[in-house]
């Protein structure tokens, strides 16, 4: 049959299948300690609205081992079996106040698991700067709101960098938005800077900057480091006026 291509458009960031924008998202891939063996895990940041959510996940580890979870020098969980090879740890305070150290989930900068014999056994720096070592994938997400021009419009921006090498690391910045008016010509514009201007089609409008220029629109060198960007704008390039705003946390997060 014929495809409908503003539905297309739209399911790219409202399917039911894709998560929402949130406030801050930031997600970063576990590096292996010396226990680490085959491990591989993920830690994961949300905030939306007022609900906090830290997430800590690892598969591959020791069946035979017990693990603890610390978070910047903090123990937050232990005994921790991981009789299938995995664990996952959820800390949300919709289900009640968080403990210290991870309130707020936003200033969380180094997680660690650890088994039984205090050995490391995965490692992670939410806190990134040009000088800290990279894990494999640092990503943190800002949600573009709507300035009341457009009530219907609304997007989401999007950090990350990722070793690709152990000799180098592809920067990239993806902003995305729908609601707009088709048709329309909209100005991309970071930390005061325009740096596309983009046609909506569909209502949609998408702006992919990398590093290499694997994307086709190459990261302008005074966005970078990206980990640096503060705040993003969506502006309707007639009159300057921005419909979409959405500020990333600062680091250290």
């Amino acid at each position: 049959g014929r495809i409908d291509p503003l539905g297309a458009l739209q399911n790219l960031s409202t399917g039911s299948n894709v998560r929402p924008p949130t406030d801050v998202h930031s997600q970063v891939e576990l590096l292996r300690g010396l226990s680490g063996g085959e491990a591989f895990g993920k830690a994961t940041i949300n905030l939306v609205g007022a609900t906090q959510e830290f997430i800590f996940e690892a598969y591959r580890l020791n069946v035979r081992a017990t693990y603890k979870l610390i978070v910047d020098g903090n123990l937050v969980a232990s005994n921790a079996s991981a009789s299938f090879g995995s664990l996952k740890f959820a800390f949300s305070n919709a289900q009640g106040s968080l403990a210290g150290p991870l309130n707020p989930v936003t200033r969380i900068r180094r997680v660690e698991l650890r088994d039984s014999l205090d050995r490391l056994a995965l490692q992670g720096e939410f806190d990134i700067d040009t000088t800290s070592p990279f894990p494999r994938a640092f990503e943190k997400e800002a949600r573009l709101a709507s300035t009341g021009a457009f009530e219907q419009a609304g997007g989401r921006a999007t950090i990350r960098v990722e070793s690709i090498r152990e000799d180098f690391r592809r920067e990239s910045l993806l902003v995305s938005a729908e609601g707009l008016i088709s048709d329309i010509s909209y100005r991309v514009v970071v930390d005061g800077v325009v740096v596309e201007t983009v046609m909506a089609r569909f209502g949609f409008v998408r702006a992919h900057f990398t590093s290499d220029d694997s994307s086709g629109q190459l990261l302008p060198l005074l966005l970078r480091p990206v980990v640096n960007i503060k705040r993003i704008e969506v502006q309707d390039a007639r009159s300057g006026q921005a419909v979409l705003v959405g500020n990333f946390p600062l680091n250290p997060m």
